[in-house]
């Protein structure tokens, strides 16, 4: 888990501590969401403060064979640079995980005046949380997806 508690011997005395995880300078937090290859956590870079989505996936559940084709595709998504695509900001594996820390999606219209009242997630999460969008809402996000798969098949990539 993100944060685990220890207890280590000072002197005589016993004391419990809290244990964090730390991937490249980025302290991992609590789970935002689930996905059948893992969990996603939100993270915070101890340096500078800036958010991240760390989405943590556990190999033991998937097929060796497909490790490569994952590790490719984060090696593709790293080189993309698209506003309505998110950006995986680094890459780290151990024995038994791998993280991929991406950028935490923030809500471009609503941060200049109300950044504590940015949503971020999947569709499919927001629609769980705020019912049927509206049209225009609907037309928003549609755009965004068309423009992001167009600057896909210029580079001759393709969204599964």
């Amino acid at each position: 888990s993100p944060a685990d508690r220890a207890t280590i011997e000072i002197g005589h005395k016993y004391v419990s501590i809290t244990v964090r995880t730390v991937i490249n300078g980025v302290e991992i937090g609590e789970v935002i969401g689930k996905g059948g290859y893992g969990t996603v956590l939100k993270g915070i870079q101890i340096d500078t403060g800036d958010f991240f989505a760390i989405k943590q996936i556990e190999k033991d559940i998937i097929d060796p064979n497909e490790l490569p084709a994952i590790r490719r595709e984060a090696d593709i998504l790293q080189r993309l640079n698209h506003p309505n695509i998110v950006k995986i900001c680094d890459v780290h594996e151990t024995t038994h995980t791998l993280y991929f820390v991406l950028e935490y999606a923030l809500s471009p219209y609503c941060f200049e005046a109300h950044p504590q009242n940015i949503e971020s997630g999947s569709l499919s999460s927001l629609l769980k949380k705020f019912g049927v969008f509206p049209e225009p809402l609907i037309a928003v996000y549609t755009e965004q997806t068309l423009l992001a798969l167009s600057y896909l098949h210029k580079d001759k990539l393709i969204h599964r």
